[in-house]
């Protein structure tokens, strides 16, 4: 099993998967404390360490505004990096990018985009497997004033436009923008 462990997070350190080969020299660490396989993990984790403390440095210096929706991809690496000690410096920096005046509205609307782009591809997993009452209903999710503005409801409006049309009308809108 160490001889695994020990290709698997070479093979990790390769592909800079930083938070899953750290975890893996550590295993081996676990197994054999000492020897030449503890030798080997204990020189390949500090550079597995370095490689995650860079990674989480260059998506921190994403969260500046105009570019702080793609630095909230912090948020995955955080669950990456579960467990892991670098996870509360993670944590803390991802909600201070919360609270912060300036880029605190980007990461909402990116948050609200996602929700609902997860939204339409529920609603098109509904439709494929013809389930059309479905994937109406939940398609009508998206025809809601919170999510009205995101890309995934002008797709719908597209896709599905009499439910669109029969939304407006419940709603008391005239027109339906497409």
């Amino acid at each position: 099993e160490v001889k695994k462990l020990l290709d698997e997070g070479q093979a990790l350190v390769d592909a800079k998967s930083w938070p899953d080969a750290v975890r893996t020299w550590q295993r081996v660490l676990v197994l054999t404390p000492k020897g030449r396989y503890a030798d080997l993990a204990n020189q390949a984790l500090p550079a597995a360490q370095k490689g995650l403390g860079a990674e989480f440095e260059r998506l921190s210096a994403l969260l500046v505004p105009g570019k702080a929706a793609e630095g909230y991809r912090l948020a995955e690496f955080q669950k990456a990096c579960a467990g892991l000690a670098i996870e509360k410096d993670v944590v803390a920096r991802l909600r201070k990018a919360e609270s912060d005046k300036a880029t605190k509205d980007e990461i909402a609307a990116w948050r609200l985009d996602v929700e609902a782009t997860a939204i339409l591809t529920e609603a098109q997993k509904a439709a494929d497997g013809g389930d059309e009452k479905k994937a109406a209903r939940t398609v009508r999710k998206l025809f809601t004033k919170k999510y009205a503005t995101t890309s995934a409801a002008t797709t719908a409006r597209k896709l599905w436009p009499e439910v669109a049309a029969e939304e407006a009308r419940r709603r008391g809108c005239r027109s339906v923008s497409y």
